[in-house]
């Protein structure tokens, strides 16, 4: 996914909806390509505003990270 398409599919979003935008640990990712980089910086600015972000754990280093409209 790229910033753009993070902030076009958010834009979509109605409220109470999730969307997943990167899987796996986003940390590490964003230390080993500019895209997951670039996905995690445009969420990140997005959850200084009213969106909500969380991960979820599925097993060692597998997250879902995962960004909401508020209701």
């Amino acid at each position: 996914m790229t910033p753009e398409a993070l902030m076009a599919a958010y834009g979509a979003l109605k409220p109470g909806d999730w969307l997943e935008y990167h899987r796996g640990m986003l940390a590490i990712d964003r230390e080993t390509s500019s895209s997951p980089r670039a996905v995690g910086d445009a969420a990140y600015l997005l959850g200084r505003g009213s969106a909500i972000l969380i991960q979820q754990r599925h097993g060692a280093l597998d997250y879902s990270y995962l960004i909401g409209k508020p209701a």
